[in-house]
């Protein structure tokens, strides 16, 4: 019978529904292992050969510093602020791929990692996407002439990694 808009029907008592929730359970379970990307400069990628720290350093640089002169020049959150988007896209396609995955999670948690540190390296090659400060002039001149803010021996910039915890 329909009344209105809804569909009243009678059910025979016997009549049993069966639901495969399977897939519910595969869900229950990804979400359950909780995996997460860490990026940055990780622990066995801070040392350099002159002695100073590639975390110091990011430190440093991420904040800036008014008694060293130092501005900010943020190569960790602006790039993946600005990224955002992509950074969530590349998680969305893993998680597609690999809901039935066991491993699933630290697959996904390994995309986000590499995927942030894509956005980072971007920063590093556009000098920030054309937002971090020109370096002063004394420091153009300590680098050879070289207006590269960040990159001097590509020392810091490659010690930035990713990891799955």
């Amino acid at each position: 019978m329909v009344r209105g808009r809804f569909v009243v029907a009678a059910m025979p008592s016997s009549m049993q529904m069966k639901q495969d929730l399977s897939g519910l359970k595969n869900v229950q379970d990804f979400l359950n292992n909780k995996k997460s990307a860490v990026v940055g400069v990780l622990q066995g990628d801070d040392s350099r050969p002159d002695g100073e720290s590639n975390a110091s350093i990011g430190l440093t640089q991420e904040v800036g510093s008014f008694s060293k002169g130092i501005p900010m020049r943020s190569w960790l959150r602006m790039p993946l602020r600005r990224n955002e988007n992509d950074i969530v896209g590349a998680a969305e396609k893993a998680i597609a791929k690999n809901i039935d995955n066991p491993t699933g999670q630290t697959v996904v948690a390994a995309t986000l990692g590499v995927a942030a540190e894509a956005a980072i390296q971007q920063a590093f090659a556009t000098q920030g996407f054309g937002q971090w400060p020109d370096n002063a002039a004394t420091t153009i001149k300590s680098k050879g002439g070289k207006d590269t803010p960040l990159i001097d021996t590509g020392e810091f910039r490659q010690s930035i990694t990713s990891g799955v915890v």
